[in-house]
């Protein structure tokens, strides 16, 4: 049986995925990705649970990996306030 675009395994795809992209260096690909994820994770498990960081913390990566130290460091400190709740 098919899970759908908005189920939470499809958004685990999605990141699973853009964790290859981003090794690969393909950054703007991964952040698609990562953004898929994002959005699936805030509609099925809202914005305060841990895999709904993870995939802030996988967008932070890339932003470190292009250079975007202020807009990675925002989301960083994002990850660590879900985390520490």
């Amino acid at each position: 049986k098919a899970l759908g675009p908005d189920h939470v395994k499809t958004a685990d795809a999605y990141f699973g995925m853009a964790n290859v992209l981003k090794d690969q260096a393909k950054l703007e690909e991964a952040m698609s990705l990562y953004q898929k994820a994002l959005d699936i994770r805030l509609k099925a498990l809202g914005p305060d649970h841990v895999k709904t960081a993870d995939a802030y913390f996988g967008m932070a990566n890339v932003l470190k990996d292009q250079g975007k130290l202020e807009e990675a460091m925002g989301l960083y400190q994002k990850v660590l306030g879900i985390r520490l709740k």
